[in-house]
């Protein structure tokens, strides 16, 4: 399905999302409802990151059956002839197995006409899932703003090789600063964190809290100058 993604590329997209977005109530919740069984950690640093994988996957299988559940996300499979939507009662039953091999695994004793069959989300309704979860979690959609961005790296064309950041990190710390500039962002920080959740993969530093610094210090050091 050259528009789509299967379920279990949803999922695993949707874990390495929700790993660096904000957490909300309900996240709570779900892992305590979930996770019960999960004893503390005391292996130290794996042990605890291990913990954090199983609660982050519980949230990601609640949040997808959810969606498909309330009719939010719609799925797919592939018939002879073509492109058939999936009833989502008929899809009730969605669970972590299902999600990890990318088909549908039923229940034991309660057959489906989905059975073993690989089920997708059209890309274009995966991207609008995703932006209304973020907003949700209270990550501003930076394509709503991209006009006051534009306007930013306009703005400081020269601003060098900022401290704490690469030359190919200069249109990152814009954002950032416009951000805070328009009241997206109500400090440095979280400017920088909203920016790197976006842009992660083409920040340099070697995990999420040091791009975070990276960008934090540019943006601080624009503030002092008075862009």
């Amino acid at each position: 399905m050259p528009d789509g993604l299967r379920i279990d590329d949803c999922f695993r997209n949707l874990r390495d999302l929700l790993a660096d977005l904000p957490a909300i109530a309900t996240d709570a919740w779900i892992i305590d409802n979930r996770l019960w069984a999960v004893p503390e950690p005391s292996g130290g640093g794996i042990a605890a990151n291990l913990k954090r994988r199983a609660e982050i996957e519980a949230i990601a299988e609640v949040v997808i059956r959810r969606a498909v559940q309330a009719g939010r996300l719609d799925l797919w499979i592939m018939t002879h002839n073509g492109l058939e939507k999936v009833d989502h009662h008929e899809a009730r039953a969605i669970q972590h197995q299902t999600l990890t091999a990318g088909r549908y695994i039923p229940l034991e004793g309660s057959p489906s006409s989905l059975d073993d069959r690989p089920l997708w989300a059209l890309r274009s309704d995966w991207e609008a899932f995703r932006q209304r979860l973020m907003k949700d979690r209270g990550v501003i959609d930076l394509e709503e703003v991209g006009a006051s961005i534009k306007a930013a790296n306009r703005a400081i064309p020269r601003i060098g090789r900022p401290v704490g950041t690469g030359f190919q990190d200069r249109k990152f710390v814009a954002e950032a600063f416009e951000l805070l500039k328009n009241g997206g962002a109500k400090s440095a920080n979280e400017a920088a964190r909203i920016i790197v959740v976006q842009h992660g993969d083409k920040i340099g530093g070697a995990n999420f809290d040091a791009k975070q610094t990276r960008i934090r210090k540019a943006v601080m050091k624009l503030e002092g100058n008075g862009q």
